[in-house]
């Protein structure tokens, strides 16, 4: 296993196509990848998502073959080569599907009746789902990107519907149905594909499913009686915990809020569980733009597909001997760490004050009336390589935030004399009023380090949503809403509002000599939905730093030595 170059030559495989039937008569479209010449009982990798025609999945898990898997994908119901229809992303017909293929499986003579479900995206909250079922063949699930709490984690965060992800996720499905279909050759079954396609276009266009929803608890047209709570990862949380089969966790500090869902998987679940956080987009290619004191590198994928084969061959032979961990990585130090306990629980907290002439200081203003005003321009944008665009493949890079910074309202600290590690969740509390009763705060963090602005992190909310919850569903580290219908409270203008704003989770060591800023925005145009949805007027805010009214960023820093130097008065 150490040996890595020997996984770079392709073992030959054979890939066999068939269709599983359901008890409704539809079918289930899968690929059998085994070892070409060789019919042995071994257990099973299973994907239960998609099976585009032309990818490069088969020799991208070839590993899996060469140590002794065999690997299932499937096409879920009414997607790809399945038949059937889909109102719903992730329903609870689709999750029964499952067992069936399970089923299927263990009749197989190349199966061993051992089963690891796997998968990113659509694929890993399938996979992750399955574990509520407790099928006992299934023995253990390794996932990658999906959110725990698909309404706040996925497609609003901060209650902002991230527009741009579900019109490329309906675009995206529609090009691959139109394009990418793989056949099935099945001696038992022979549907004719143009009528399985025919019947795909009464799918749910999810665009559409998603833009009609404001709230969480709010009901879809298609399903009036199901909610986004309903298809979340997080109402299935007690089930899965139930199961004590082993879990493989992987999100990244800059891929959406995967970070996030990764953490609450760690506090919310009892099963024996590994989490690695890293530092890379969703395809696992290092992030640009990021401040470093050693040079940059990033595990390629290959060791990845290595770790969770390890962790499949243990999870089979030997469950109980894995632990619960989270594994981080720390950027600029560029160093893997470990926790059992998130927040680490040598965490100290920095609060960084905003002020007069856009500064950030260690003690709050000692002055009356002080206030910053903003007015929002719907212009600003984090362009079309950030955190939330990797989801469809785009590489992540902020090099241009200097430029971006210029359109926004910043607050920067004077620099900090020694190297500081900041490792957890920065939250940033604002005193503010606005002149519309609706608006959308963007929070960003950076670094400024020989004049270089570099992207840290950010946090959002839609200003009626600013009540806090004091009895969250699930154990979460940040301040939590339910978004729901009932907590939507219009802003009344001119009125002074405390909200605060997590920002997503960061673990980086930053060089001495450097600064901190925060900058606030109105808007992330071409990425999220502008509230208010008439744009003129623009709204104005005032952001207020004074003897009554303070706002500041709570920096969570790691064996902090010296603070910042002291501001010029």
């Amino acid at each position: 296993m150490e040996d890595i170059g020997k996984y770079k030559q392709v073992l030959p495989y054979h890939i066999q196509t068939a269709y599983i039937p359901l008890d409704d008569e539809n079918l289930i479209a899968i690929d059998i990848i085994t070892e070409k010449g060789a019919i042995i009982e071994r257990p099973t990798f299973l994907g239960l998502g998609y099976r585009w025609k032309d990818n490069d999945t088969p020799k991208k898990l070839n590993p899996l073959i060469q140590e002794g898997f065999n690997i299932v994908i499937i096409d879920v119901r009414g997607v790809g080569a399945s038949s059937g229809t889909r109102n719903l992303p992730w329903s609870r017909i689709e999750l029964e599907d499952s067992k069936k293929v399970v089923d299927w499986i263990i009749q197989q003579p190349w199966s061993n009746r051992k089963i690891i479900t796997f998968g990113s995206d659509y694929a890993a909250t399938t996979s992750e789902l399955s574990a509520s079922l407790n099928l006992e063949q299934i023995q253990c699930f390794i996932i990658f990107g999906n959110p725990y709490d698909l309404y706040s984690e996925l497609l609003f965060p901060g209650g902002i519907f991230l527009e741009w992800f579900t019109k490329t996720w309906n675009e995206k499905n529609k090009f691959f149905e139109q394009h990418k279909v793989k056949p099935v050759n099945d001696p038992l079954y022979h549907p004719i594909l143009s009528e399985i396609k025919q019947q795909h276009q009464w799918n749910v266009n999810t665009h559409e499913l998603f833009s009609k929803i404001e709230f969480k608890d709010d009901k879809f047209d298609s399903k009036p009686d199901c909610s986004i709570q309903n298809i979340s990862v997080m109402n299935y949380s007690d089930e899965i915990s139930r199961n004590k089969s082993p879990k493989f966790v992987l999100g990244s500090w800059f891929d959406g809020k995967s970070a996030l869902s990764v953490i609450h998987r760690f506090l919310n679940y009892s099963n024996p569980l590994i989490c690695v956080i890293g530092s890379w987009d969703h395809s696992l290619r290092p992030v640009k733009s990021v401040p470093k004191l050693v040079p940059h590198s990033i595990p390629s994928e290959l060791p990845f597909i290595l770790e969770q084969i390890r962790f499949a061959k243990q999870s089979i032979s030997n469950p109980n001997s894995i632990p619960k961990l989270l594994y981080y990585f720390t950027i600029g130090e560029q160093k893997w760490k470990v926790t059992d306990t998130w927040p680490l629980p040598e965490t100290e907290y920095l609060n960084l004050y905003f002020g007069t002439k856009h500064k950030l200081t260690t003690t709050s203003s000692e002055e009356k009336g002080d206030k910053t005003e903003y007015r929002v321009n719907f212009n600003t944008s984090t362009g079309k390589k950030n955190r939330w665009r990797t989801y469809f493949g785009s590489p992540v890079d902020y090099s241009d935030r200097a430029k971006q910074d210029k359109k926004l309202q910043t607050f920067t600290s004077s620099e900090f004399n020694s190297s500081v590690e900041v490792t957890g969740h920065p939250i940033v509390t604002l005193q503010i009023s606005s002149s519309h009763e609706d608006g959308a705060i963007f929070v960003y963090l950076e670094a400024i380090h020989k004049r270089k602005v570099y992207y840290l992190s950010e946090g959002q909310i839609r200003l009626p949503f600013w009540k806090e919850s004091n009895n969250p569903p699930y154990a979460t580290p940040i301040p939590y809403r339910s978004f729901e219908r009932s907590s939507f409270s219009e802003i009344k203008t001119n009125r002074i509002y405390d909200i605060r704003i997590p920002l997503e989770p960061i673990s980086v060591r930053l060089p001495e000599n450097h600064k901190i800023r925060v900058c606030i925005a109105g808007a992330d145009a071409e990425n999220f939905k502008n509230y208010p949805d008439t744009i003129k007027p623009h709204p104005t805010w005032s952001i207020y730093h004074n003897s009554e009214y303070t706002s500041f960023i709570q920096l969570p820093i790691i064996k902090l030595k010296q603070s910042t130097k002291k501001n010029k008065k």
